[in-house]
């Protein structure tokens, strides 16, 4: 069997892999897409978002699926609409949260990651991200600002079809002309 070579490897197919593929393989490359899980099929996976309390558990997950592990991780409504019967998310993600802080980070294995659940809304970086070494004192500035950077956000949310608003605040610097 021959073998088949690639220019590009791409590892994760959510918002980012995807949009990245797209370009590539536009530009004429030979793309190959690694993922940690399986291929969603909408027609079976997606069952029309449910209220929570039309799910088991209310949404919570089966509380014994987690039983006997050292750190009981909060169970989320995809987990519950999106995978009953699959192993979807990972919980087993190494992190740490800041003292006093409830901040819970997953991962989705399936095809498509946790974009299959995102809403199409996703808040651009504005210039207090872009300096926040000028208003925090630590670290460093980026490269570019906001102004330089925002027809590549536009863009990629043109790619990725980010359908959200412009929310006036500090960090969404963007203009309802620009998306």
């Amino acid at each position: 069997m021959a073998t088949k070579l690639y220019d590009v490897l791409v590892v994760g197919t959510g918002a980012g892999g995807s949009t990245a593929m797209k370009i590539l393989c536009e530009a004429g490359l030979q793309v190959c897409s690694l993922n940690s899980g399986p291929r969603m099929d909408p027609q079976k996976d997606y069952r029309g978002h449910r209220q929570v309390y039309d799910l088991p558990f209310r949404g919570y997950g089966n509380p014994l699926r987690l039983k006997g592990k050292a750190h009981q991780e909060p169970y989320s409504v995809e987990e519950s609409e999106y995978s009953e019967g699959r192993d979807l998310f990972e919980h087993d993600v190494a992190y740490s949260n800041a003292p006093g802080t409830d901040w819970y980070w997953k991962r989705c294995k399936a095809t498509g990651g946790k974009a299959n659940f995102w809403g199409r809304s996703s808040a651009r970086f504005g210039d207090i991200d872009f300096k926040a070494a000028d208003l925090d004192g630590f670290g460093e500035n980026w490269p570019v600002d906001y102004a330089e950077i925002s027809p590549w956000f536009s863009k990629a949310e043109r790619y990725m079809g980010v359908a959200s608003t412009v929310q006036n605040w500090p960090a969404a610097t963007s203009t309802a002309a620009s998306r």
